[in-house]
Formats: C-alpha cells, sequence, structure tokens
C-alpha cells in the first residue's frame, strides 16, 4: 500500500500586502484562490486536506464549508506561521507524511502534488524546488513530529528541513515560488480581485 499523504492548506495569514483585499478571495476563473487550491488538492492522490484559518476565518469558511477539507481555525494566527503548522501537523497524523501547502500558490495544480507524493517515502522529506532552490509545498514525515513542536514565531519548516537528510526534491519550475503577496503578483498570474 503507497504510504499515506495529507495536505495542510496554510490560509491563517493576514494578507497585509494586498490589504484592504484578502489575497485568498482573488479570483481566478471567476473561483476565489481558497477555493481554487482545495478543489486542485482534492483532485489528487492525497488521503485527506486540512486547511487552518485564522485571519479573516468568518470570510472563508463559508466559502469551503462544503469543500472535502477539515476546517480548523488558528486563534493565534497573529503569532506566526508556525503555530498553523504545527496545528495542522497534528490534524494530520497518523497521516506517513503532511504536505505543507500555503493557499496563495496559484499556479499549482494536481500533476504537481501527485507528483511530490509520488516522490515520498515514509522518513523522508520532500520539497519543491525552482530551479533547484528549495520553495513550496514541502512533505514532512510523520518522524518528524516532535522537531515540528519546537517551531515558534513566524518560522515555517524550512528549518527543519534545511539540514534533514534524507530529502528528495521535485522540480516544479517558477510554479514553486509563485505566490500572491501582492496585488501585482495576483493581476500577473492571470488573478482579479472582486469590487467592493
Amino acid at each position: 500500500m503507497p504510504p499515506e499523504v495529507v495536505a495542510v492548506v496554510l490560509a491563517a495569514g493576514r494578507s497585509s500586502r494586498t490589504a484592504p483585499h484578502h489575497k485568498l478571495l482573488a479570483r481566478y476563473d471567476d473561483v476565489p484562490q481558497i477555493v481554487r487550491i482545495i478543489r486542485r488538492l482534492a483532485a489528487s492522490r492525497l488521503a485527506g486536506i486540512v486547511t487552518v484559518l485564522g485571519h479573516d476565518a468568518d470570510r472563508l469558511r463559508p466559502l469551503i464549508e462544503e469543500l472535502p477539507t477539515r476546517i480548523l481555525v488558528n486563534p493565534d494566527h497573529e503569532g506566526g506561521l508556525s503555530g498553523s503548522v504545527k496545528m495542522g501537523f497534528a490534524a494530520g497524523m497518523p497521516a506517513d507524511g503532511v504536505m505543507m501547502v500555503p493557499a496563495d500558490m496559484p499556479l499549482l495544480d494536481t500533476a504537481d502534488i501527485d507528483a511530490l507524493i509520488a516522490a515520498f517515502l515514509p522518513g523522508t522529506v520532500v520539497a519543491a524546488t525552482d530551479r533547484s532552490a528549495m520553495r513550496n509545498p514541502v512533505i514532512l514525515p510523520a518522524s518528524m513530529a516532535a522537531a515540528v513542536e519546537t517551531l515558534s514565531g513566524d518560522t515555517g519548516a524550512r528549518r527543519l528541513i534545511r539540514d534533514y537528510a534524507p530529502i528528495r526534491l521535485v522540480e516544479l519550475g517558477a510554479t514553486a515560488s509563485c505566490d500572491i503577496d501582492t496585488v501585482e503578483a495576483i493581476l500577473s498570474t492571470g488573478g482579479h480581485l472582486p469590487k467592493g
């Protein structure tokens, strides 16, 4: 039986650089990015999906309640990314691996997700790369549970995997680096912001 991988959609951030708009409400083909990413994950070979909300959870939750994801709200989302990573990782257990997926990756598609899953073996880290530089998403093995609990502040898993072995890299090109942290990035990737 192939190893089980659960995805954690990291969607708790403040979207401060796209204010007053929430970047996860940016629309691609008239679908909000938060919905789009979860649908793409749901069409993959993942064993499950957990979405961690925080800032503006009351605006995002209604959009995804009918989607195949477990929804958590990080009450300390202002404390940084680490709280969402820890909460999501714990919710992903007892899977063999947990894929950390920033919700603001508009180019990420189902084939990319499946390529990362195919590279995963229990006990290994899998990281997407862009021209050999480690980017997102990453799959953390269940064996890293204790290390994940040591995270604090606004740090994700990068610090943990930098020196981890074994690690398997999957080249996704610009997809692995593309996020929508600014209005310009939303527009340049074919998205638009809803009026009002």
